[in-house]
Parts: C-alpha cells; structure tokens; sequence
C-alpha cells in the first residue's frame, strides 16, 4: 500500500494543542501494508480511510449509513447485537422494517467503503457472524478513540508525560460533535471528554513537577477550555499560578470559572475555590501575611456596608502590586471613595509603614501639602520643607497613600505624586478622581457603574444577585427596615436600577424614597432623576448631596467650549459616534477632535470601544442633567433639528444598499443608532416643520424594521408621519404607503396590508411611475399567496415579472421570480416551484442580496422536502438558518428551524426535530408572529407520533389544528397535505371518536394553552413508556 495522508479536504486542520505535540497522526499515515485496513476518527470529526483511501464527507449518501460505521467502532469489540443495531438507529420501528431499513444501510455503507468490489463478491466490511455485526471480519480496525483510551490507561499504571501527551494528541475534539443528539453517543461523548480533562491535569502535575510550569499552564488551559464548567481544572490552573507567583491570573481564573458554572449550571464555585480567591482578595497568598491590626493606618469606619465589587477588589489588589501609582477614575457618584477605603482596608496588612488616608476635597492647591502633612503627623521643624519632611517620614518602610478627591487640585496633586514616588521608593500611591493625573507610570483604572439587568425578562434570583440591586436593597431597608425585592417589586426595582444606570450615588438617593413613595412613583419620577434624587446625607461632602452637585461640581471645571459641546450631546439617546457630535454639536469639521476626549478624561463621558472607530454615550443621570443645560441654553431646538438632519441623511444613505452585498453593514448600523432614529422621529413629530422629513425618515427605515421584526412599531411610526404629512409630495407618499402595507402584512393585518397596497397602486398609476406599479402588483401578490388565493398571487406575479424584465430590474426580477415560485408551491406544484426557486437564489447570490438569499434558501428546502429529499432540505434549511443569524432576522430563524425539524423527522431522527420544533416555536413568540405557531405543534405531534406517544400526538395535533382555525385563513397546499396525512395516522392509532374529542376539548383553550401543550413531557421529547 502506498503511503497516503487522509484528509477531507488537503489536509487534516491543524488544532491548537495548548502546547502539545502535533496531533498523533501514525495510524492514518501509514508507511507499510501491514497495518489496519480501516482507520476511523470519531474524535472532533468523522473520518474514514479504508485500504489506503479516504472517503470524502459527500460519499456517504445516507446518514444512517455513517451512522452505522460510527455506532460499531464505538462498540466494544467493534462488533454489535443486530437487536442492539436495530435499537441503537430504528428505535421507533417494529422488528420487521427494522430490518429491512438495515439492510438497505449495510448495502450502502459497503458500497461507500468498498466502491470498487466486483457484484456478488463479498465486502469485507460489515459482516455478519452469526447475529452479531462485525465493523471488519479481518481483524479489529484502527479508532482514535481506542487508541486515546489505551493511552490514558497506560499512564495511569506508569505515569509519564509522553504518554499523557500522546493521549492529549489523539484527543482532537468532542466525540462526534456533528451528532449531538445521538442517544448512543452523548454518555460516552461525556466520559471520553472527562477522561481527558483528568488525563491533561494529570499531566500538568508531571511537567510542574518535572520544571515546566509553562507546560503544566497550557495543559490546564487547554483542560478548562475543553470542560469549562469542570471546576477541578480551573482550580489546579489558580493553584498553579499562585505557585508560580501570579495571584492576578489566579484571580482572572476564579471569575473564569465563575461565569462560566453561572452560564452553564446557574450556580457559584465550590468551598475551595472560593477559600482561594477569598485569599487572593485580601492581598495575600495563601500562606500567612501580617496581620492589618500589625501595622500603622488611619483609614475611616464607614457608617454603611460595602457591597458588592468584588472582582475589582480583585483586580485592584494584584494591580497595587505591580504598579506605585494606582488611580480610580470614574464620574462622581460611582463609588472611587467607598472602592479605594475598601482595597486600601483589605491590602494594608502588606505595608508595613501603614495605610494612610488623605481626603483632598476640602483643600485647595496651596493647601494640598498641609494635608499631607497632617494627615501623616508629620512634625515639621521651622523652615524645613514639607514636602521634604514628607519623604523623611515614609523613609524605606512600604507605605501606601490613598489620595481621595484629587480632580480639583489635579496639577499640584500630579507636581507632589511624582516628588514623593521619585524620593520614596517603597511608597505606593492609590489616588481617586475624576480624571487621570497624567504622571509618568501611572495606571489609570476606570471605576463603571454597578451592573444592571438588561431588560424586563431574567428570574428574580438572577436580579437580587446584581450589586445594584443589593446596594438599593441596603439603603432601602434603612428608610422602610421591612424591605424586600421580591416577585411583586422585582419589574419595579429593575427598572429603577436600569434608569439610574447602575449609579451606586443615585441608587442610594433613590432609596432614601423607599419609605415615601410606592416603588412605581419612585421609578416614574425618575424620568427627571435630578428633581427627585436630592435627600442627600447631611454629614457627605456638598458635591455628595445630591446628584445635581455631583453633576454641578463637574460642569462648573469644564472650558466653555466644553461646557458648550457637552450640553449639546444630551439630543443624542443610545450614544453617539465622533462623526454624529461632530455633524450635531460641531461648529466646523475636526472641532470636537480635542473636547470628546476631555469630556471622557473627566468622566462626564463613557468611551465604548469598537468596530467602526467606537462609540460615546452618557450615563442616564448624566445625560438628563445635560438635557436641562442645554433647555437653559435656548439651542434645544436648534440642535434637534440638526440631529433630525443628520440622522435623515444617514438613512436615506442606504437606498439600495439595503439589498446588496452592503446589506449587514447597514442593518447594523441602525440597529446601532435605533435609538437615536427613534429621538428623530419623535421630533418630527412635534414640530411643524417635521411632517415632511418623519416621513422621509419612516420610509428610508422600513426595510430594517422589517428584517430586524420591529413590525409594529415601524408600522407606527410610519401611520403617524402619513397622518401629519398630507401635504407630502404623491410619490413620497406612495413610497410610505407601500411601506405601511409590507409592514401591515409582516404584522399580520393583512386587511390593512391590502388597503394600503392599493392606495399605493392607485396613486402610482395617476403618476405614471411603471416602476412602483410593478412594485405594488408584487406586493398585492404576497398578500394574495397569504390569504390563500393563488391564483390572484400567480397572475399579479406574472404581471409584475413581466414590468420588471421590459424595465430591466434585475433586483425586483429576482424578487418577482421568487414570488412566483412562492404561488404555484403554495398551490400544490412544487415540480414547478423548484427551478424558480433555484433562478431567484442565483439572482439573489449575485446581487448580494443575504436577505432574500435565506429566504429563497428556505422557501426551497420545503419544496426539496415536498419532493422526497429530507437530506437537500437539511442542507438547505441549514444554509437559510446561518445566513438568517448573520442578519439578525428573529422570523427566518424560526422558519429555518421548523424546516430542519421537518427534515429532521424524514431522516428518522425524531429527538432531533423535536428540539428544532422547539427551537422554532420559541423564535416565532420572540418574533411576536401569530403566524407559525401552529406548524410547530404539527411538527412536536409527528414527532410523538414517531415515538409512539399517540396521545401525546393527539393532544398537540389537535391544539396546532385548533390554531389554524382561528387564524381564519385558507392554508397553503403543501401544508394541508402534511396535516391530512398526520389526522389520519393519529384517528388510526387512537380511535376517531377518541381523536374527536381531543379535538372538541382543544377548541375552548386559550392560546397560552394551546402553546403549553408543547412543553408538557412527551411533546418531542424523551418520556418513559406507559
């Protein structure tokens, strides 16, 4: 046998061993005849070679087929029971079609293992010995996984790294992870994956051991990222760092391992773990430190409890070791003060000349040295310098300095840190501000907000283990001592957190109210945050009273250009770029390149980096202080109307970019700015000379309400701005009544689609655009398809097809042929659909279009599908599935999951489908679409009635049965076929007066009822028999 090197295609991908060897590749590149005729990887991939040649992933015409090789070389022995086969493949099937669907696979698979074997000679694959199936009668074939196994068990009895490593080689990823619903592959695809996590720890405790922790480091992270909820590596990787003397990656580890048990198992680290990371927090190894009682300090005691922080707590204490000059920037109200006495507390046991406190607030910049002098007790001598008297004090003994407050005396604050840290060696220096000092070395640290919850939905356990929540929960309960988030406040409490953006001074303001007002007024009330948050404590600093002297004390240190800039930006809402403050707050191009930065250094603005050069924005209560400045001001006006311009340019930009290869981009660029095109058009339509220009913008964003499933809010928008805009000019109205009808349909109010429709028709004709007529007639044929006349939809289609070729359109073309082939499938003529189908997919590769690419994509895999081809379908729908996920459409994601679910069922893989259905039916509720819920339900009865779940099937056909219905409208061809067929084989099973009255009971539930029905045991999923 010639050497060979199998691959699919070229060459096996190289994976990133974490350091290890290269993959351990020997038995697939053979050099002699002599070794194993047939070599499987099940590891990370599917991959075969049999006598020296590989079989492409395309040769393996039947997915039962691979199935079956996969199944045997899993098995020990490589050899199987044919029952064990049969129930392993065919559970759902009797004794007798089980058999012949085996033996119509074993044909196939020695087909594709041996294509060359004369007929009627005998393949040496997949014999049979008696009632046992045999993978190869020749003599056991070579499989990673054995070989991964016999590896492992080697150096357990003789442990060795090199034996480790081959094992750690020869693991190339999950077992089988195109299979994931494979019953006969998830509990061994579980312990092969645990085996190797316990193999690389074994191995990184040789090589540790040996004087490689480098090599011992990439084994564990290679272990996490292969389990990363398995907490033993995780802990092995923080021990080992502590070892290694990095505490700051032990640290990073422990939220590693956190987040990642929170998103798998919605629980926190064990006892151990968190012993450690406690251990770390407080600046000490786990070894014993001085105690902080040892040591000199004279910190403040805190009327309140800290909450909260505890991974910047964290970072800051490692941070405190690797830098001298350390400081917390943030707006006021953040928390700098409260987070720099907390780190300084829990690290000042490692100074052994103390911690020491010095509030900067009160002094100003010829008395900033006095401070420190008296805050330290220095003793000074007449005519000695002071700050000279300061470096003698904190002579050699590890001193750290907390500076609180340095923005008002920045300068001479800056002057003295850099004196201090160049005389003093052992001196660190933690400072609070709200802009940097600027001093050579320094680590400016930004303090953000406390976290809040990202919208209405999430369990009330994962809203009270926020720090917001906690934090307003304390101070709460110090004005109203019987408080409590609990199910009756939690949407209120949210609320409250999410519009007072995590702020922990404003949280604590609001919570003074508890006592005074329902939790409701306070968060309503809070739309002017500024009026309300002003019960300050009498004993804080001015500047702490209230949030508007926070606020005060900041603006009143800008420049005037900058006081000017920042009151402008309140027009923005969701953030800004530099190119939007510059189109709406600058005077002339390149102006704000030096003030955005500023108002960031100052922490007034938050800086978001990322794609297409990053964005700004403001914290809520910032931004409403600004609004009212710039109210004051007496530009308000002026400033909307420039963010109305400048955001009606930006949409109107798009045009037809929204159907080209440009599509994505721009859909996320306004999805980016909604909230900024929402701003603009709430302007519009308060002033008078908006009418126009709200419309204008309404219709330049339909296209992305639609894709994106903002169906009913653009249809709003868009009957408002018709409503003020009569005296619009026609064709821009009948741009805007085009617009409201697809966004009517999309929102399934097809009698108000159709009237618009018209209008829109009837106005172009008066016109004479020939163009926008077609663009109607095509439109009118989507409605017509939706309420089952088709063949109004196939005559308004052929009208329009032929318009669009004469105006040599090729866009509308491709639309219209799509269209088309929407009417004769939806009538029953898939034959005829088919090469439609396939025209308009091309047109739409070429144009770029992605949208209506996924669209046709799964348009034709229900055809595929109608016409006997489950596995194009899959493909297909597959394809449809990505490209709807890369635009972000919510609807075509379901629709491609319910086509997978149907595909699913045809190849006999019903748990498979069950979770496509599943999947499915979730994306349509998301999406708000009445619209296919109902063949969901179908799909979870077929799959029941696979399983033999017969009442089960009943139950959900009857409730999908009972949807159709009420939503009063004639079906689809394809569609009522499915539904007969299914009734038939469900009344068979369980009886027709029995079905009847499934049916009869269905018909007075609600619709949250009928949806339940599939989520009860049984409904796709796995339930015991009886």
């Amino acid at each position: 046998m010639a050497a060979v090197r199998i691959s699919y295609p070229g060459s096996w991908p190289e994976h990133d061993q974490g350091g290890l060897p290269a993959p351990y590749l020997t038995p697939f590149r053979e050099d002699k005849v002599d070794g194993p005729a047939l070599r499987i990887r099940l590891l990370g991939q599917f991959q075969v070679c049999a006598d020296g040649r590989e079989i492409a992933p395309g040769e393996w015409r039947r997915r039962k087929a691979a199935n079956l090789v996969k199944l045997l070389a899993l098995s020990p022995g490589q050899r199987r029971h044919r029952e064990q086969v049969l129930d392993a493949l065919w559970p759902e099937h009797d004794l007798d079609a089980g058999l012949n669907n085996l033996h119509r696979t074993l044909h196939v698979a020695r087909r594709v293992l041996t294509p060359d074997l004369a007929p009627g000679a005998p393949s040496p694959f997949l014999r049979f010995r008696g009632e046992v199936l045999c993978l190869d009668e020749r003599g056991e074939a070579w499989v990673d996984v054995d070989a991964f196994t016999a590896a492992l068990t080697a150096a357990a009895r003789r442990p060795d790294p090199a034996l480790y490593r081959e094992a750690a080689a020869l693991y190339r990823g999950d077992l089988l992870p195109d299979d994931p619903y494979e019953d006969w592959a998830m509990a061994r695809r579980d312990e092969l994956r645990a085996r190797h996590v316990e193999g690389l720890v074994a191995l990184a405790a040789l090589l540790e051991d040996a004087g490689d922790p480098a090599g011992a480091a990439r084994a564990l992270e290679r272990a996490t990222a292969s389990e990363p909820a398995g907490e033993g590596a995780h802990l092995a990787l923080m021990r080992l760092h502590v070892r290694q003397g990095r505490p700051v990656e032990a640290l990073r580890q422990y939220h590693v391992l956190r987040g990642a048990l929170r998103d798998a198992l919605d629980i926190e680290p064990g006892p151990e773990a968190r012993a450690l990371y406690e251990d770390l927090l407080t600046a000490r190894s786990p070894a014993a430190s001085p105690s902080p009682a040892a040591v000199p300090s004279a910190l403040p005691v805190p009327a309140t409890p800290f909450l909260g922080r505890t991974r910047e707590l964290g970072e800051l204490a490692q941070l405190l070791g690797v830098t001298r000059l350390l400081t917390l920037t943030g707006p006021g109200g953040v928390g700098k003060t409260r987070l720099g006495l907390e780190l300084t507390r829990g690290v000042a046991g490692a100074f052994a000349g103390g911690a020491w406190w010095v509030p900067l607030a009160p002094s100003t910049e010829t008395e900033l040295v006095g401070t420190v002098v008296s805050a330290l007790g220095v003793t000074l001598r007449p005519g000695q310098d002071p700050v000279g008297a300061v470096g003698a004090h904190l002579d050699d003994r590890p001193t750290l300095l907390l500076l609180d407050n340095c923005e008002h005396v920045v300068g001479a604050c800056a002057d003295l840190v850099a004196t201090l840290l160049a005389r003093c060696p052992a001196l660190t220096v933690l400072a609070t501000s709200r802009e940097p000092l600027h001093v050579s070395g320094e680590v400016a640290w930004r303090l953000a907000p406390l976290p809040v919850p990202e919208g209405k939905t999430g369990s009330l356990a994962d809203l009270r283990a926020l720090d917001a929540v906690a934090l307003f929960r304390d101070r709460a309960r110090r004005a109203a001592p019987h408080f409590e988030v609990g199910e009756g406040n939690a949407g209120a409490v949210g609320q409250i957190v999410r519009q007072l953006d995590g702020l922990p001074l404003a949280l604590e303001l609001a919570a003074a109210h508890v006592g005074l007002l329902p939790l409701e007024a306070i968060a309503a009330r809070l739309e002017d945050s500024l009026r309300l948050l002003v019960r300050g404590a009498r004993d804080a600093r001015p500047e702490h009273r209230t949030l508007e002297a926070a606020l005060d004390w900041s603006h009143d240190r800008l420049s005037s250009r900058e006081q000017v800039v920042f009151r402008r930006l309140a027009v923005f809402a969701g953030g800004w770029t530099l190119e939007a403050a510059e189109g709406v707050c600058g005077d002339a191009p390149g102006d704000l390149l030096d003030v955005l930065p500023g108002l960031v250094d100052k922490s007034l603005v938050e800086a978001q980096p990322g794609a297409e050069g990053g964005r700004y924005r403001f914290l809520e209560p910032v931004r409403q202080y600004a609004a009212r400045r710039l109210e004051a001001s007496g530009e308000g006006q002026a400033v909307r109307e420039r963010h109305l311009r400048f955001f009606l340019a930006l949409a109107e930009g798009a045009g037809a970019e929204l159907y080209g290869p440009r599509q994505k981009r721009w859909l996320d660029l306004f999805g980016r700015e909604h909230d900024n095109l929402r701003a603009a058009l709430r302007f519009a339509a308060t002033v008078d000379q908006g009418a126009e220009p709200g419309l204008r913008l309404a219709v330049a964003l339909w296209r992305f309400w639609e894709i994106r499933n903002h169906f009913g809010e653009g249809l709003r928008w868009l009957e408002e701005a018709l409503a003020r805009a009569t005296d619009a000019p026609p064709p821009l109205r009948a741009l805007a009544l085009n617009a409201a009808g697809n966004l009517a349909r999309d929102s399934d109010r097809p009698a108000q689609a159709r009237a618009y429709h018209e209008a829109s028709l009837a106005l172009r004709r008066t016109l004479g655009d020939v163009l926008g007529m077609a663009k109607s007639l095509n439109n009118l044929a989507v409605l017509a398809g939706d309420e089952g006349q088709y063949e109004e939809m196939t005559a308004r289609a052929r009208e329009a097809l032929a318009l669009f070729r004469v105006l040599g359109e090729p866009w509308q073309e491709a639309n219209t042929t799509m269209q088309l082939a929407r009417a004769l499938w939806l009538s029953g003529d898939s034959a005829g659909a088919e090469p439609l189908f396939r025209e308009a997919a091309a047109r739409f590769q070429t144009l770029g279009d992605t949208r209506n690419l996924a669209s046709t994509y799964g348009c034709l895999a229900e055809v595929v599908l109608d016409l006997g081809d489950p596995e194009q379908a899959w493909t297909l729908a597959e394809t449809a599935l990505s490209l709807n996920r890369e635009l972000g459409d919510v609807w075509g994601e379901a629709i491609c999951e319910r086509v997978r679910g149907l595909a699913a069922l045809a190849l006999g893989r019903p748990a498979e489908a069950g979770a496509h259905f599943r999947s499915a039916l979730s994306g349509y509720e998301q999406a708000g679409a009445d619209k296919g819920a109902d063949l969901c339900l179908e799909g979870l009865a077929g799959v029941a009635a696979e399983r033999g779940h017969w009442t089960h099937a009943a139950r959900l056909l009857a409730a999908a049965r009972t949807w159709q219905g009420r939503l009063g409208r004639r079906r689809p061809v394809p569609f009522d076929r499915r539904t007969e067929a299914l009734t038939r084989r469900v009344c068979a099973a369980t009886g027709e007066e029995r079905w009847r009255e499934t049916l009869r009971a269905c018909e007075w539930w609600p619709p949250e009822r009928l949806l339940a029905a599939a989520r009860e045991p049984g409904a796709g999923q796995e339930v015991s028999a009886g």
